[in-house]
Formats: structure tokens, C-alpha cells, sequence
């Protein structure tokens, strides 16, 4: 690992890859945030992620407790939308279903209730 000083670090983790790595103290504990992958973030960037990390600390907020808040609410919204959409949209999943496998409501009998 290369430190860049302020608590980034530039961590090797494979031969191929490597990744910026913001290391900080939060409420008596060490911790350790991934901030992107080397080298779709480039060192500019990493730095302002840091510095952006860095003035939440100050704040007294955990980034890393709000990046997971962050993709629960992502995946709670995700699930809504799933939620709201039609027992057809649901079950077919954009495929178009058979005629004969519908079962439609008064398809089969009349509106009598009579074949």
C-alpha cells in the first residue's frame, strides 16, 4: 500500500488490479473505505473523494454507514417500483405470454356463465 498522506492509500490487490482506499478513525474505530478502482479513478479524483469523505468525518457522520444507507434506500426504491407494476408485468416479465396459456376472466364462459 502507498499512502498519499490524509488517509489515502493507493492498495495493490492483485497483479492486474489495485483501488484508492480512504483509511479513517470513526467513534474509537479503524476503518476502511474502497473509494473506486485504479484506473477508472484517477488520482485527482480519488483525492476528491477523500477530501469529500474526509469533511464528513468532520461533520461527525460515517461515510461508509452512509454509502450502505445510500444503496438500501436504492434497493428499497428498486423494490417499490417492482412492486407497483401489474400481476401480468410481474409474471411475464416483458416476455409476451401464449394465447392459450391466459387465463382471461369470462373467456371461457360467457358473460351468462354459460359455455
Amino acid at each position: 500500500m502507498l499512502c498519499d498522506g490524509g488517509g489515502l492509500y493507493f492498495r495493490r490487490q492483485t497483479r492486474l488490479g489495485a483501488s484508492w482506499t480512504l483509511r479513517y478513525r470513526f467513534a474509537g474505530r479503524a476503518r476502511r473505505m474502497t473509494l473506486g478502482n485504479y484506473p477508472d479513478l484517477s488520482f485527482a479524483g480519488a483525492r476528491i473523494e477523500a477530501r469529500e469523505k474526509r469533511t464528513m468525518l468532520d461533520k461527525q457522520r460515517d461515510p461508509l454507514l452512509e454509502r450502505r444507507a445510500a444503496v438500501e434506500r436504492q434497493r428499497a426504491a428498486i423494490v417499490a417500483h417492482k412492486a407497483r407494476g401489474t400481476f401480468r408485468e410481474l409474471a411475464y416479465a416483458g416476455e409476451t405470454p401464449e394465447p392459450h396459456t391466459l387465463l382471461i376472466p369470462g373467456a371461457m364462459y360467457g358473460a351468462d356463465g354459460v359455455m
